[in-house]
């Protein structure tokens, strides 16, 4: 088994350097041509080494052995696998900005095929070793690690690619964003920026599609689908403001970019190539990925009046960002938000939860205060301090005590905290209804009517009376009766009881 390790990896260390130096070679040479499908050599010389080794060790043993040198191929896969990933090139930026060359696409693809013929051998290969190991150990023959390493490998590859084409989109993006939406007059035909995006597909797409197998081109042009559609719909996110003239007009560029990459796997066939059958799953993703794009559109194009009625149909699981973003790009301003904030029932509930909570933390900030100013009243603390209640409590005893002129005291403000929060709770119950008066949840408002009864049972309204308190009527010699003056020592007495 280690004999057997130390050759492989010696061949393989070998094989790299002699590739790696090919590729560099390449690079340098832009008229340099790949072959047309052709994986990497070291994949075939690899496999070719572990079959010849399988032949050796079953003449040997199908035994611990067996299954030791099946696990030293799974290490040399794994590897193999993480140097192909590594072939592929750095990003320019931390933004996942990659600038690729022809020859570099080439490259890329090529790794897709190497990766292509890797995955459908690997499965070859474990069935082999399967076959001829004693059937005890059968069981711990598993590739799937390695096959799952080489997919990921493609996958990554394929956004490689895709990263290095939508960065040549870029100057058409700029192109797009830069155009005056809110200012346009008239629908025509398609924009200049259009026309950009095609002529950079119609050069990338025929260069790497001889380069891969049909299904995994396929699955290239879907990761480049994907790729292009959310940097179009990224661009337009960042256009200042639209109009509904403007929004027609992008709807008509949609379409056209739309119908191009319905085709763009075809694009450009060479003498003699022949056209490709587009899969269902191409063309359900090219919708998938297109719709949110004509939602944003049409909800641009929509009048401000139904704007929110639109967007319940086309975006049902949108959120009040979203909403907020469309009113944005339209450039309707303050208007089409408050009419959106009336009827948005968030507003109501956001609003009824703080004037809730205002009620609690009135009410039990009344009470305290409430309760503290009762304490100091049962106490005797209300009105006056500890020195005034020891000397009152000595003279007290020779009943020749005369209370001194009373001066209201600070008291930690507990009078007035009561009132004012007996205030503020009130206040909060009106700053409730207020939330909710757009939906009549209280009903209509009663009228008020302050009233009071006379002495004969009749009923009067009093007009003047805007506290809700009975107003003191004014004493006159012969109409009242006057009040009883209580003695200086019975009014001590009390208060100090």
């Amino acid at each position: 088994v280690q004999l057997e390790r130390e050759s492989l990896e010696t061949l393989m260390a070998t094989l790299m350097r002699e590739e790696e130096a090919s590729i560099r070679e390449g690079e340098s040479n832009q008229n340099t041509t790949v072959h047309i499908k052709e994986p990497y050599v070291s994949s075939q010389k690899m496999f070719e080494f572990i079959k010849s080794s399988l032949k050796r060790c079953t003449a040997f043993s199908t035994g611990n052995t067996y299954l030791s040198l099946s696990k030293e191929f799974r290490i040399c896969l794994q590897h193999y696998a993480e140097s192909l990933r590594f072939r592929c090139p750095s990003p320019v930026s931390a933004k996942f900005k990659y600038v690729i060359s022809p020859t570099g696409e080439q490259q890329l693809s090529r790794i897709v095929a190497t990766g292509e013929y890797c995955i459908d051998t690997v499965p070859q290969l474990e069935v082999i070793m399967k076959n001829h190991i004693n059937p005890q150990l059968c069981g711990e023959i598993d590739f799937s690690v390695q096959i799952d390493a080489f997919v990921e490998m493609v996958s990554f590859t394929y956004s490689v690619m895709t990263a290095g084409i939508t960065e040549r989109l870029e100057p058409a993006m700029k192109m797009l964003r830069k155009t005056n939406f809110s200012t346009a007059d008239s629908i025509g035909d398609d924009s200049k920026y259009v026309k950009e995006i095609t002529k950079v597909l119609n050069e990338a797409i025929p260069r790497i599609r001889p380069c891969m197998s049909a299904s995994y081109f396929q699955g290239f042009c879907i990761k480049l689908v994907a790729a292009v559609l959310a940097k179009f719909l990224e661009s337009i996110w960042l256009l200042k403001c639209i109009s509904q003239t403007g929004g027609g007009q992008l709807l008509l560029d949609l379409q056209g970019i739309k119908t191009y990459l319905q085709n763009m796997p075809n694009t450009r066939l060479a003498v003699g190539e022949e056209a490709l059958v587009i899969s269902k799953a191409y063309n359900s993703l090219l919708g998938s990925k297109a719709f949110p794009i004509e939602r944003v559109l049409k909800l641009v194009c929509s009048e401000d009046a139904m704007l929110q009625n639109t967007f319940k149909a086309l975006w049902p699981d949108g959120k009040p960002s979203d909403l907020e973003a469309v009113v944005a790009l339209k450039g309707s301003g303050n208007a089409v938000m408050n009419v959106i904030n009336v009827v948005n029932p968030n507003n109501v509930v956001k609003g009824a939860t703080v004037a809730a909570g205002e009620i609690s933390h009135g009410i039990t900030h009344g009470v305290k205060a409430v309760g503290g100013g009762f304490k100091d009243l049962m106490t005797g603390k209300m009105f006056e301090d500890v020195s005034t209640h020891s000397q009152r409590s000595k003279e007290d005893d020779n009943h020749s005590y005369t209370p001194p002129v009373h001066q209201p005291q600070n008291n930690g403000g507990r009078g007035s905290s009561a009132s004012q929060a007996a205030s503020k709770a009130l206040g909060a119950m009106g700053d409730v209804k207020n939330a909710f008066g757009s939906f009549n949840l209280f009903g209509p408002s009663p009228p008020t009517h302050n009233s009071s009864h006379n002495h004969n049972g009749n009923h009067s309204n009093n007009t003047n009376n805007n506290s809700g308190t009975t107003p003191v009527k004014k004493q006159s010699d012969s109409g009242t009766t006057p009040v009883k003056k209580q003695s200086a020592s019975t009014t001590a007495n009390a208060g100090h009881k």
